[in-house]
């Protein structure tokens, strides 16, 4: 008895349970059954996805740690993001405010993409025109003021004044001040600066004209 074996191939098939039933010419038959795997579904997982925000307003300190689940490693990666950059790197540092779109193909081919927006705070600004500077009363007076205006940024802010005669102090609106330029470094939580200068000023000196003064006899 001679026996004969036969190859069938089969392809494109998805993933299941196929069962095969082999009859020859006698009618003597056979069956056996093969399960087609996949893996699972390749997937960018945005939720799981940390970002972080850029420190300062047009700082490159943003980040983003990509999460990436399914599919068959190895994976690779395309970033796209503002002012034409691009990336292969899995997770991205020293980012620009901006959006930044990935697209991860696993050694497959298959592919997902998605999208993260990195963040940045407002300026810190200064506002020159807001703050309130106080005259001293009188010449040589220490009795000026400045009511120091601060906005964007990330508070808490921390100051550094400067001014005439050694002058120096970390208060927010100094007072007791004498006539002179008093200059701010302000700084916030991240790090971020903005600086502006004030002009104190002060009344001419109060002086009676003894010689212009006329005095009359009784």
């Amino acid at each position: 008895i001679v026996c004969c074996s036969s190859v069938v191939a089969l392809f494109r098939l998805e993933a299941g349970i196929y069962t095969v039933v082999v009859t020859d010419f006698n009618g003597c038959e056979d069956s056996a059954s093969f399960e087609i795997t996949e893996p699972d579904v390749l997937e960018i997982d945005v939720a799981g996805t940390t970002t972080v925000p850029a420190d300062c307003n047009g700082s490159f300190t943003g980040s983003i740690d990509l999460v990436v689940a399914g599919g068959t490693m190895p994976y690779s990666y395309a970033w796209t993001g503002p002012n034409g950059f691009v990336s292969t790197d899995e997770d991205l540092t020293g980012l620009e405010a901006g959006i930044y779109t990935v697209v991860v193909t696993d050694a497959n081919g298959c592919e997902d993409s998605a999208s993260f927006e990195i963040i940045e705070p407002d300026p810190v600004v200064i506002d020159v025109s807001g703050t309130t500077v106080t005259a001293a009363d009188c010449n040589g007076a220490f009795t000026g003021a400045i009511d120091l205006v601060v906005n964007g940024g990330t508070t808490p802010y921390s100051y550094a004044w400067t001014g005439p005669n050694g002058f120096v102090s970390t208060d927010e609106d100094p007072t007791g001040l004498e006539a002179g330029i008093y200059t701010v470094v302000v700084t916030d939580f991240n790090g971020c600066e903005d600086t502006a200068s004030f002009e104190l000023i002060e009344p001419n000196s109060l002086e009676i004209d003894v010689a212009g003064t006329t005095v009359t006899a009784a």
